[in-house]
């Protein structure tokens, strides 16, 4: 049942930064306390890009997305190595991807030079945690963003990151 004060609301809220209530994924507040201030001293972000024994990581538990990140992925696994946890080009790991705490997800993450941040819709300012999971690792953020939808350059320097609608 309706709250009748409510039927006189006009308001947009969602995760678009133009509608009238900004919701976004995560919070952004959170997001950008990640982006400005990672704490360098924990045992997750003190390797360093070139410490890293291994290049490239994807973890996803969804399939066939909106944008076809699978066939990206798949074409990108023939030139060089990407270890894949999930049930889509899976192999490494378990197929299935529990639900395993942030810090462990964080740790694996962290032994990469780059993390396939690959949403699976490219949607005006849809970004979720999977940007997170690259900064808080210290790995290159891998993302697919054509004609910059999402547009990471609102919040990420330039050369801080590698959009393959680029390439």
């Amino acid at each position: 049942r309706q709250v009748d004060w409510l039927r006189h609301v006009d308001a947009v809220w969602s995760y678009r930064s133009s509608s009238d209530i900004f919701a976004p994924y995560r919070n952004i507040d959170a997001f950008l306390d990640t982006l400005l201030f990672v704490d360098t001293t924990t045992t997750t972000t003190t390797t360093t890009t070139n410490e890293r024994n291994k290049l490239a990581v994807w973890v996803q538990r969804m399939c066939k997305a909106h944008n076809a990140r699978e066939q990206y992925v798949e074409e990108l696994m023939r030139h060089i190595p990407i270890d894949s946890f999930g049930t889509w080009l899976h192999n490494t790991g378990n197929r299935t991807i529990p639900r395993i705490p942030r810090v462990s997800l964080i740790r694996t993450v962290s032994q990469y030079k780059f993390y396939l941040a690959i949403e699976n819709s490219n949607c005006v300012d849809y970004i979720t945690e999977k940007l997170n999971t690259a900064i808080e690792s210290g790995a290159v953020p891998v993302v697919f963003a054509p004609n910059n939808v999402p547009d990471y350059r609102k919040i990420l320097p330039l050369g801080s990151y590698i959009n393959l609608a680029d390439f």
